[in-house]
């Protein structure tokens, strides 16, 4: 349920218009026959991949309102898919441990292998080389897109019980970020090679952090209810505010940085300015949930 809501959250955000100030529908997708479980759009905003329980990913042309290219890489479902910055290859992850990079200009798929268990989130570095993937066998790698080696590797937690929520390099690149289960936040720098710093946030499971266009601070959403901003540098609270009546499953700011956005198992999309003031509230239909 939780990854089906996440679905819903991105295709709200990002296929809804402003029209009169007010959001309207833009478009509903339909293909797979499983919940989906991942979305991203491509950087000129004309393509939508998506990823789900079904195994498949698809490739979807906005404007014509359908699939362009299925893709059948996987056997078990797809947790993670997303675009590259420069549009020219996908990267996703799934529950069989294994990570594809589809090529789209080659017509290639490379297939990294180095995960024992499910992977569960990845982010891609913003140059393109890299990716950072985090697996349920409770390791984080860092590794190449171009060859597919490892630069880094290491244990995310030293208690099985713990898991990674969501990973995400840092807007410089030299950094990752990943929230736990347990409530805390650790920084790995890339260039020290080493867990830089450990956050305990004390607020219950940070499920997602998103850094904002200007890269001067990241939001978390919680198991409280709640979403705080933090100061990219200093890493302080700047704000904290409820956010909806159940826990808050995932928080991204709009690409134009005005606007943050969450979803929760509340079954409610709420849009907030960045003073954290609700713009916006609304229930989406889940009757096929």
């Amino acid at each position: 349920m939780i990854k089906f809501i996440t679905s819903i959250f991105l295709i709200f955000i990002l296929s809804c218009n402003f029209k009169n100030n007010l959001l309207e529908e833009y478009a509903t997708l339909d293909f797979h026959k499983g919940d989906i479980w991942s979305l991203d759009f491509s950087p000129n905003n004309k393509h939508l991949v998506s990823g789900s329980a079904d195994s498949k990913i698809v490739i979807w042309d906005i404007n014509l309102k359908d699939k362009i290219k299925v893709f059948e890489e996987f056997y078990r479902a797809v947790y993670s898919v997303k675009y590259s910055n420069s549009g020219d290859f996908i990267v996703a992850s799934s529950y069989d441990g294994l990570v594809k990079i589809i090529r789209l200009n080659e017509n290639k798929v490379d297939t990294y292998k180095e995960h024992l268990l499910a992977v569960n989130n990845i982010d891609i570095h913003k140059s393109d080389k890299f990716v950072v993937s985090s697996g349920s066998d409770d390791r984080i790698k860092v590794w190449s897109t171009r060859n597919l080696k490892t630069f880094f590797d290491f244990q995310a937690n030293n208690n099985i019980k713990i898991k990674v929520k969501h990973v995400k390099f840092s807007p410089d690149g030299y950094k990752v970020f990943y929230a736990n289960t347990d409530g805390t936040l650790k920084i790995f720098n890339l260039k020290q090679d080493k867990i830089e710093k450990i956050l305990d946030l004390k607020s219950g499971i940070i499920s997602s952090i998103d850094f904002s266009p200007d890269s001067k601070e990241f939001a978390c959403s919680f198991s409280d209810k709640k979403i705080r901003i933090y100061d990219s540098v200093t890493l302080k609270e700047k704000k904290s505010f409820l956010a909806h009546n159940w826990n808050v499953v995932q928080v991204k700011y709009s690409n134009n940085g005005k606007y943050i956005a969450s979803i929760s198992h509340d079954m409610k999309l709420n849009l907030w300015n960045r003073n954290g003031e609700l713009l916006y509230s609304i229930s989406p239909n889940l009757k096929n949930a």
